[in-house]
C-alpha cells in the first residue's frame, strides 16, 4: 500500500507490482474484483445495509 501523495511509496509499491509473475498479477486482479463485488456491487451494498438496519431494529437504536 501506499499513501496517495507519497511518490516514494507509490514508486515503491509499482515496482514492487512490476516484480509478480503474470500469474501473482492475475490472482491480485481477480481478489481485487472479488473485493469490489462484495463491497461496492449493488447487492453487496444492499446485504450490508440490510444487515445494519437488522441490527439497529434488535438493539432498539
Amino acid at each position: 500500500t501506499a499513501e496517495p501523495e507519497n511518490l516514494d511509496q507509490i514508486t515503491a509499491a509499482f515496482r514492487t507490482f512490476l516484480g509478480l509473475s503474470a500469474g501473482e498479477r492475475r490472482d491480485m486482479g481477480r481478489r481485487g474484483r472479488k473485493y469490489v463485488i462484495a463491497h461496492f456491487s449493488r447487492e453487496g451494498i444492499t446485504a450490508r445495509l440490510e444487515a445494519l438496519m437488522q441490527e439497529v431494529i434488535a438493539h432498539g437504536k
